[in-house]
């Protein structure tokens, strides 16, 4: 058997990490959906203005959430059938949500529990069936991420009362708020079998890190601004937001990486409204998102094991 010169093996790997590369960014044109593009802003922008007008910007984010995450439920067919369904989808996530914004300030002994078993009840949901299932993993996500919000708000509103917080929380920085990218992250990478979870990481991970760097630039633009232009340009900077999640709604079958680029950089930026913090809150935001892919594919990897594993063992005798 001929060996491999040095020169031909770095040729194998290079096109290895380019059809890895191609599989990630890959592209499918049939999940490009531009009516649900063209839907989402006209619907957005009820939610937006009004939030303007009464002054509470800060529950833009988790309506264009369910919004975002209302928009697959829809079931096809009738009217009648489809707006029933999105209506109830809707009803148990507002239910959800408005709990998560009353005890935000609570301690994360009272929220930790609440996040478990929200989480729990949507795991069970698969004895249903598969959209079921489905419907309440991005329910449970809407719920993670408002409580994060609120937290994050309230955190961010008492600081000066508060000791200073380490990485991850402890003691020596602040950063426990973000600590929510990284169950999110678990729940979306994690997909029947392993090789189909590790695809997915990788286009969440590198979406997330794609959003990252695009949020940081855009929310380069109002540095400098006071009063009457910084408030014109914090409108602008929600509206561009919200195009950014159109894009998201239209490219979520289209490319998953992609999506995940658009709708971390919309979040970011309306996060950063909310809660302006320094680049390092965007890196680590961006950490606690590789450290929910590595549990997903992690939880997979145990899984196939423990199915091979119990597929190998001998059969009880009768």
């Amino acid at each position: 058997m001929v060996g491999t010169s040095g020169r031909e093996a770095q040729t194998v790997q290079g096109g290895r990490g380019t059809t890895w590369l191609s599989h990630v960014f890959e592209l499918r044109p049939a999940g490009l959906n531009r009516p649900r593009a063209v839907v989402f802003p006209d619907v957005a922008l009820v939610p937006l203005i009004v939030l303007w007008a009464i002054g509470y910007e800060q529950y833009l984010l988790s309506a264009l959430f369910g919004l975002l995450f209302a928009m697959p439920e829809d079931p096809g067919g009738s009217y009648g059938r489809r707006a029933g369904h999105i209506a109830l989808f809707a009803a148990i996530g507002a239910g959800l949500t408005a709990p998560a914004f009353g005890p935000g300030g609570a301690a994360w002994g009272w929220l930790a529990p609440a996040a478990f078993a929200v989480t729990l009840v949507a795991g069970l949901m698969a004895a249903f069936g598969a959209r079921r299932f489905v419907n309440a993993t991005l329910l449970s996500i809407w719920f993670i991420g408002a409580l994060s919000l609120v937290v994050g708000c309230h955190h961010a509103a008492h600081t000066h009362h508060q000791p200073h917080l380490g990485p991850g929380g402890f003691p020596g920085g602040r950063d426990l708020t973000h600590g929510s990218w990284m169950p999110i992250a678990a729940m979306i990478a994690m997909k029947p079998g392993l090789e189909q979870t590790t695809l997915t990481a990788a286009q969440r991970l590198l979406g997330a890190a794609i959003g990252a760097v695009a949020a940081a630039l855009t929310l380069l633009i109002p540095t400098g601004e006071h009063g009457l232009r910084l408030f014109a340009v914090d409108r602008g900077l929600e509206v561009v937001a919200l195009v950014l999640f159109m894009h998201g709604a239209a490219i979520r079958f289209w490319n998953h990486a992609f999506y995940c680029a658009a709708i971390a950089a919309g979040v970011l930026i309306l996060v950063d409204l909310l809660q302006p913090s320094d680049y390092a809150a965007g890196g680590y935001r961006v950490l606690w998102t590789a450290c929910g892919v590595g549990i997903g594919v992690l939880v997979m990897l145990l899984a196939g094991l423990l199915a091979k594993r119990t597929a190998k063992a001998p059969p009880h005798p009768a």
